[in-house]
C-alpha cells in the first residue's frame, strides 16, 4: 500500500516551523499461496515480481549469462532486490480445480527464447514439472490439423486440448494475468510436411524443443516430422536434461509425475507417418506415440 503524510517540526518555542511531505510505502507480506519463489536470502516473491524480473532482464542486453557450472542464468531486479535465477529453477503456480487451489511446481526452461505475438521476446519460459490431470488431445483418434489447425485464425482449428488449455486451464492459474501470448509452430498432421504458427498462452512442448535432430541425414526429431522451434532448437534446460541420451532411450531426467507417480505426458507434435497419433513422453522419459484420444498427463509451457 502507498500513501502520503505531512510532518511539521518546530523549535521548542514554536519558531521556525518546518513542514515536509513524506511518501510512505508499506509492503504487504505475501500470503502463503501467493508465494511463487523464495530466493537464497529467504526473500519471497509473487508472480507480479517474476513479471517485474522478466521486464528487467529484457531491458538489459547483458542480463543473460552462463555461470561457472555452464548453466544459463539471468540477473534482474524484483521487489527492490537484485536476483540471479538459473535455468531449471522451480517456482509454484496455484491452480484452482473444482473450487480448490492446488500448488503445482513449474520450472525455468530458458530466457529470451520465445517470440511474443506482439513482437520482441518473452523474458522467461516455463513448463510444468507436476502434471495436470490426464486429458485427450482429441475426442477421436485424429491428428489432422495438428496442434493449431490450418486456418489463419488463431482461435480456429487444431486439437481440442489446445482450446481447453487456452480457456479453462488458463483461467484456473493464479499467474494468468502475467502470462504472455507467444507464437508456436507445429506440423499439420496426417503426414503433412506443412507447418503453421499460432499464438498461444499455454501450449504443449514439441519434440524439437526437447530433443535434437535425429541425425545429420534424418531431418526428423524423434517421431515428429521436423523442426517446430523456428530454428531456435532445444530449450536450454532440455538440452542439459537430454544430454547425449537418445530420444528413444529411457531418461529419468524427463520423467514427470501425476499424483506422485511417474506418468506419460503429451507433446504437440503429430506422429509423422499417420493421421491417428500424437507424440508423448513416456513415464520412463523416452519419446513414444499414441492415439490422439488416449489419456495422458498435461505439462503446459508458458511465458512471463
Amino acid at each position: 500500500a502507498k500513501g502520503t503524510t505531512t510532518i511539521t517540526a518546530s523549535l521548542a518555542d514554536g519558531t521556525y516551523p518546518v513542514t515536509c511531505t513524506v511518501t510512505v510505502t508499506v509492503k504487504k507480506p505475501l500470503a502463503a499461496d501467493e508465494v511463487a519463489y523464495t530466493d537464497s536470502n529467504g526473500n519471497k516473491y509473487g508472480w507480479e515480481h517474476i513479471n517485474e524480473f522478466s521486464a528487467s532482464i529484457l531491458s538489459n542486453a547483458n542480463s543473460v549469462t552462463t555461470n561457472n557450472d555452464g548453466v544459463m542464468q539471468a540477473t534482474g531486479t524484483m521487489n527492490g532486490n537484485t536476483v540471479t535465477i538459473p535455468v531449471g529453477t522451480q517456482m509454484t503456480v496455484q491452480v484452482t480445480q473444482s473450487g480448490t487451489k492446488k500448488a503445482y511446481k513449474v520450472r525455468v526452461l530458458g530466457f529470451k527464447y520465445d517470440d511474443l505475438t506482439s513482437g520482441g521476446k518473452a523474458g522467461i519460459t516455463f513448463d510444468f514439472v507436476d502434471l495436470l490431470p490426464s486429458a485427450k488431445m482429441n475426442s477421436s483418434a485424429d491428428n489432422t490439423e495438428g496442434w493449431g489447425g490450418s486456418s489463419t485464425d488463431s482461435n480456429d482449428g487444431g486439437c481440442e486440448l489446445r482450446g481447453t488449455l487456452n480457456s479453462t486451464t488458463l483461467a484456473s492459474l493464479n499467474n494468468k494475468d502475467y502470462i504472455k501470448a507467444v507464437n508456436k509452430t507445429y506440423y499439420l498432421g496426417n503426414k503433412s510436411t506443412e507447418t503453421r504458427t499460432k499464438s498461444d498462452k499455454l501450449w504443449l512442448l514439441a519434440c524439437s524443443e526437447i530433443w535434437p535432430q535425429t541425425s545429420a541425414t534424418d531431418t526428423h526429431y524423434a517421431y515428429a516430422m521436423g523442426d517446430e522451434t523456428g530454428g531456435k532448437g532445444q530449450y536450454p534446460l532440455y538440452k542439459t536434461l537430454v544430454g547425449e541420451t537418445a530420444w528413444n532411450s529411457n531418461n529419468s531426467n524427463l520423467e514427470k509425475k501425476l499424483n506422485n507417480s511417474a506418468n506419460a505426458w503429451w507433446l504437440r507434435s503429430p506422429y509423422y507417418t499417420n493421421s491417428d497419433y500424437f507424440c508423448f513422453v513416456s513415464s520412463s522419459g523416452s519419446c513414444r506415440y499414441s492415439y490422439a484420444n488416449y489419456l495422458y498427463g498435461v505439462a503446459p509451457g508458458f511465458c512471463i
